[in-house]
């Protein structure tokens, strides 16, 4: 079973079909770029995913349950799966390692070092270690 199932999923606004029946299965460990020119739905399509906006037709699925069903609770879900819309969700006066470990803190109740620990192992995974210090400023907008 797949960790995360797109099925099918279609969005428009105002008639300009937005996701057009997009698929995807992400097993655990998989690591997937979205990736497109401006306006083909790259930051819809994670709104979707984080149900931060609904779809117009289509499902996701998390450990097989669909994240739009009632009984799913988004909170856990939230706990497990993330996005960092650069642009407005960073915070200034932060430097990548603290925007990062902010949240390990205090949703996760994680001691600081342990917290910094986890997040330069993650930035490692992304090559964006050497990036730790930055403020959001310094960084690309991509």
């Amino acid at each position: 079973m797949a960790l995360l199932k797109l099925k099918e999923i279609s969005k428009e606004y105002s008639g300009k079909k937005v996701l057009d029946t997009v698929s995807l299965k992400i097993q655990s460990g998989d690591m997937k770029v979205v990736m497109g020119p401006s306006g083909c739905g790259k930051t819809t399509l994670l709104r979707c995913l984080l149900r931060l906006e609904e779809p117009d037709y289509g499902n996701i699925y998390f450990h097989g349950k669909n994240i739009y069903d009632k009984e799913f609770t988004i909170l856990e879900f939230r706990k497990k799966v993330g996005c960092v819309f650069q642009n407005y969700a960073l915070y200034r006066h932060l430097n990548v390692m603290d925007n990062i470990t902010l949240a390990l803190c205090k949703v996760f109740g994680m001691p600081g070092q342990l917290a910094r620990e986890k997040a330069l192992h993650e930035l490692q995974k992304l090559d964006m270690a050497s990036h730790s210090a930055k403020y959001p400023s310094q960084l690309s907008g991509g």
